[in-house]
């Protein structure tokens, strides 16, 4: 179950810098940390998309930077799912979705992810990135956690349009093509 007050807070801070410009990296740091911090989980990542793909943004830690390059690299697992779908992807038990993930499942559980839930994150109808959800421990995916992490997805999408969530998408793609993620 998320923490109310910590939401409140975090949807004050995001909702407070809307009025101005700011820098679009910033917001996808605070983005990640604060629904890592929101909904207790081990670790959160972003990614946008660019020209049908998905490009790593950010990560709350190093290992969940190597599982969204990872991600990013062969464009599979419940970020992609997301992102296609235009629906929340996720599991509770990731061990028991080796079928539907399997090269996920078997690179997030060695690095110790448990359970994942990806939520597109979307503009106008069109899904835009994802925001990558992560658990050391085997955990259920309330509707409440998912609202609250779309809640703020949706506050800092609006956050980004500020700041030109484009450009920061064109610098994504010109980035590519990335290092070898250590997963």
């Amino acid at each position: 179950m998320y923490d109310q007050k910590t939401f409140s807070v975090a949807l004050a801070k995001f909702t407070e810098k809307l009025p101005s410009p700011n820098e679009s990296q910033t917001a996808l740091d605070d983005l990640a940390d604060a629904v890592a911090a929101i909904l207790g989980l081990s670790s959160a990542g972003i990614s946008l998309a660019a020209d049908g793909r998905l490009y790593f943004a950010t990560a709350v830690d190093k290992k969940i930077t190597d599982i969204e390059l990872w991600g990013e690299r062969y464009q599979m697992g419940p970020a992609q799912s997301a992102f296609e779908s235009g629906a929340a992807a996720s599991a509770g038990d990731l061990a028991t979705f080796t079928e539907r993930w399997p090269l996920f499942a078997n690179s997030a559980g060695h690095i110790g992810v448990a359970a994942v839930c990806s939520i597109p994150i979307v503009l106008g109808g069109d899904s835009i990135g994802v925001l990558d959800l992560y658990s050391d421990v085997e955990r259920e995916w309330l509707a409440s956690d998912i609202a609250a992490a779309t809640a703020l997805a949706n506050t800092a999408t609006r956050y980004l349009i500020n700041s030109g969530v484009r450009d920061l998408q064109a610098k994504a793609a010109v980035d590519e093509p990335v290092g070898e993620p250590a997963v």
